[in-house]
């Protein structure tokens, strides 16, 4: 191997790093803003910021955005629940085929909250899959 060869593995290297850091700074602010949804106060705000969060994903952060959702189900209120599971569905109609590979994994969190006792929350996972 040449000199060149090394560099471009480095390069390579600091841009995964680079990439994993922006990635850890954007699963903060989308638990942050999935924390919101539990307050009455700050729940429409939290929607909004999340929803736009959704409309600028890269398909590389799906799986990302898939996990956060689905851990901050057990500490999010009833609305907050509805309303994380509904932006599962919004974000498979926002990115529409470059979701599907990452079903499986949406379907799993969906089936997840099927099996809360809230009405509205069954109701938010029907709605979900059909969209």
């Amino acid at each position: 191997r040449g000199p060149g060869g090394g560099g471009s593995s480095s390069n390579r290297l600091l841009g995964l790093r680079e990439s994993n850091q922006a990635l850890a700074e954007l699963k903060n602010k989308l638990e942050f803003a999935l924390s919101r949804l539990n307050d009455q106060d700050t729940q429409r705000s939290g929607v909004e910021e999340i929803r736009e969060f959704l409309q600028n994903l890269y398909p590389d952060w799906f799986p990302m955005v898939i996990g956060c959702i689905g851990e901050a189900g057990r500490n999010l209120k009833p609305f907050g629940r509805c309303e994380s599971v509904k932006l599962l569905g919004l974000m498979a109609e926002l990115h529409g085929e470059s979701v599907i590979p990452l079903l499986p994994r949406i379907l799993q969190v969906v089936l997840t909250r099927l099996q809360d006792a809230d009405l509205h929350l069954r109701e938010a996972c029907a709605e979900t899959v059909f969209r």
